[in-house]
């Protein structure tokens, strides 16, 4: 039986454009203040075949030239396609010896155009030339799910237990220094650090954007990745992080699937060309071994004393989406099992600030 296939059909391609999100005023949006309207923009359908596909997309990286690296949990690798999601190559496989990989997720595209993919089962980095060839592996105690860049360093973002650090600044080629506290609640609730341990970055200029998925606060570091910042996005639709889902997150009697299920994760975080952040929330449900996700889009504005949130980004796979930007655009991919042969996509979405009814955060 065909395995995967790179052609969408057009019915599904209508599909994609009518259901790109329903951030626009109504429903449960009444009386709670209007959110962002999310608008569809474009799609990419990669080309998959019966040997080289995605089994289970973990992360997208945005290439400089318009293309996309996606790791796959799943088989242990990573797919690199164009810009129009032609098939370009693959590297990695399941195992552990040089350029192999036991759990690849965060891939990145540094400076110099070399490519690193962090493996939080092996503990490391394996750093890639542009026509895949492993150059070297450095070791890492950091659980990585997020990089960026800023001038010939790479920020790589997530939890490192050993350190009770959420940032590693990586210069040249081997230094790795673990910065960033991780927060009081991680340190006060182990659940919540086991649960969400994903670090979101983002880097602009010589700062950087930098959110715990547990939480609902967004800091704002300098080139040090020492705090200057900090502000609360406030939930109005999702779930948030409320005092009562992190104590029973806190209670060893809570069943995991509760734990898992209490509060909303940070997906996303993007500051956008006008200085204004987008965040990407899911909340998420644990059925079994399936993960069931409502997704919000939010903003803040360019001087964090304002946000405008909660707009519903509706989905259109079955599969758990993975979410990135380039530019201003808020990438998502996902996942129609449904469709035969299955097919992944990459939606293009706008957030939108038009009709926001913006909700102070703080003072000015």
């Amino acid at each position: 039986m065909t395995r995967r296939s790179w052609l969408w059909p057009p019915a599904l391609v209508v599909l994609a454009a009518a259901c790109s999100g329903d951030g626009a005023p109504g429903g449960d949006a009444v009386g709670k203040g209007t959110p962002p309207t999310v608008v569809f923009s474009d799609s990419v359908v990669l080309e998959e075949n019966d040997s080289i596909y995605l089994g289970e997309p973990d992360y997208l990286s945005p290439l400089a030239d318009g293309g996309y690296l996606v790791t796959d949990g799943m088989q242990a690798r990573v797919l690199h396609f164009d810009a129009h999601g032609r098939l370009v190559g693959m590297f990695g496989g399941k195992g552990k010896g040089p350029g192999e990989f036991a759990s690849p997720f965060a891939v990145i595209e540094r400076p110099d155009g070399t490519i690193a993919v962090s493996d939080a089962e092996l503990d490391r980095i394996s750093v890639f030339d542009p026509s895949h060839e492993l150059l070297f592996g450095i070791s890492t105690a950091a659980i990585v799910r997020d990089a960026a860049v800023i001038g010939l360093d790479v920020w790589l973002a997530g939890t490192n237990q050993d350190e009770a650090t959420g940032l590693t600044k990586w210069t040249a080629d081997t230094i790795l220094r673990p910065v960033l506290p991780i927060p009081d609640t991680y340190r006060a609730i182990p659940p919540l650090a086991g649960i969400h341990h994903a670090v979101r970055v983002d880097a602009w200029g010589d700062s950087l954007l930098v959110a715990f998925s547990g939480t609902s606060e967004i800091m704002v570091a300098g080139p040090d990745g020492v705090p200057v910042d900090e502000v609360t996005v406030p939930a109005v639709r999702r779930k948030g992080v409320t005092r009562e889902a992190l104590q029973k997150m806190a209670d060893p009697a809570t069943p995991f699937p509760e734990m898992f299920s209490a509060i909303s994760a940070l997906f996303g975080l993007h500051r956008r060309s006008d200085g204004s952040i987008v965040t990407v929330h899911f909340d998420q449900v644990l059925d079994g071994n399936a993960i069931e996700s409502e997704v919000f889009a939010s903003l803040l504005s360019a001087d964090r004393t304002r946000a405008c949130v909660d707009a519903r980004v509706t989905l259109v796979g079955e599969t758990q989406p993975v979410i990135a930007f380039r530019g201003d655009t808020l990438l998502v991919l996902e996942q129609l099992t449904q469709a035969e042969p299955v097919v992944t996509v990459i939606r293009k979405l706008l957030v939108e600030d038009d009709d926001c009814a913006w909700q102070p955060v703080r003072e000015s």
